[in-house]
């Protein structure tokens, strides 16, 4: 598995590529996760449309279990965009909820980008009155 990592002003990327394994998806995390810290954001994007076989349930159990052994910061918003099904997407999302990370799922990059822009736009108008 390739990956590649890109920014902007509102998230990181995480591009994902060929056939993904364990290892090599806990190390593309850690290095976005650096990525992260370094550009003071929190929302970073999964784009695994380009894995070439889908990343396997057990998999995806396996890598949230052990995100925070690798000091990610439970504020930090996971947009997965991938070809799972419904169904699972449901799974991952309560199973990462659950264990008190926030991570949401789309089909198509268009419709993540959507999500972060009104999120951030939400974020940056409102105000504490407390």
């Amino acid at each position: 598995m390739n990956y590649f990592i890109s920014t902007n002003s509102s998230f990181i990327r995480l591009t994902l590529e060929g056939k993904p394994n364990e290892r090599q998806l806990l190390e593309a995390i850690v290095k976005a996760n650096e990525a992260l810290i370094n550009a003071q954001l929190s929302i970073v994007m999964i784009d695994g449309l380009g894995l070439t076989t889908p990343i396997n349930l057990s998999t995806k159990y396996s890598v949230i279990s052990q995100l925070g052994k690798y000091n990610i910061c439970r504020k930090t918003t996971v947009i997965a965009v991938s070809n799972a099904t419904i169904a699972e997407s449901v799974i991952v999302e309560n199973v990462a909820y659950n264990r008190g990370w926030k991570i949401k799922f789309f089909k198509t990059l268009d419709t993540a980008k959507t999500w972060i822009e009104d999120f951030n736009s939400i974020n940056e108008n409102t105000k504490s009155v407390i």
